[in-house]
């Protein structure tokens, strides 16, 4: 997969160069360590890590804010029998359904009814 988003990264890259878009990559953020801003599926941001793009987007984007720049403690390094621990809960957790719904060609949403089914005005 590291790969395969290594290609697609570069190809945004090159179309919002080509384009004179401005680009937030979290790929690139050195600034934060990852695993700190990651839900536990590791697919998904958590709280912290919404804030932390929300800041970049909006400073890359020249915006005021109020918003505080995030700081996340060091994650402790696990001995390698609980990091195998780890994973192997991860895996069953999230790595083996996800797997499952694209081989049966399902999607984790197809049993969630939307919140708002209507058009509506935003105010």
């Amino acid at each position: 997969m590291r790969g395969r988003m290594a290609i697609f990264n570069e190809w945004v890259r090159e179309i919002a160069d080509r384009h004179d878009a401005t680009i937030v990559d979290m790929w690139r953020m050195r600034d934060i360590e990852i695993a700190g801003v990651m839900d536990t599926d590791r697919m998904h941001l958590n709280s912290d890590g919404h804030t932390h793009m929300a800041h970049a987007v909006l400073e890359a984007i020249g915006v005021e804010h109020s918003l505080e720049p995030v700081t996340v403690p060091p994650l402790p390094l696990l001995p390698r029998r609980e990091q195998w621990a780890a994973n192997a809960r991860w895996t069953r957790q999230f790595l083996v359904p996800w797997v499952h719904r694209r081989v049966t060609g399902r999607s984790s949403g197809d049993t969630v009814s939307p919140k708002r089914p209507g058009l509506s005005s935003v105010r």
